[in-house]
């Protein structure tokens, strides 16, 4: 479902507006946003309901994608 977000106009709007704030190639956010899911599930710890993204753990343009997500949910 991550990858069908990732791919709406509004997400890649959002998702250019982080990458111009935080000075990232969007072709590399929006990359990595497609591959998200796999790159945050590395970092659970079993079943728990709560993921914390910690910024030792994600490279900058994964942390990039977990805004550009967090952003297109405010509306």
């Amino acid at each position: 479902m991550l990858n069908v977000l990732a791919s709406t106009p509004r997400f890649e709007k959002i998702a250019q507006k982080v990458a111009n704030d935080r000075c990232l190639m969007f072709a590399h956010l929006s990359l990595r946003a497609t591959r998200l899911y796999d790159a945050v599930s590395k970092h659970m710890d079993g079943n728990d309901v709560m993921s914390a993204v910690r910024g030792k753990d994600f490279t900058p343009n994964e942390r990039g994608a977990v805004i550009a997500y967090l952003e297109l949910q405010k509306v």
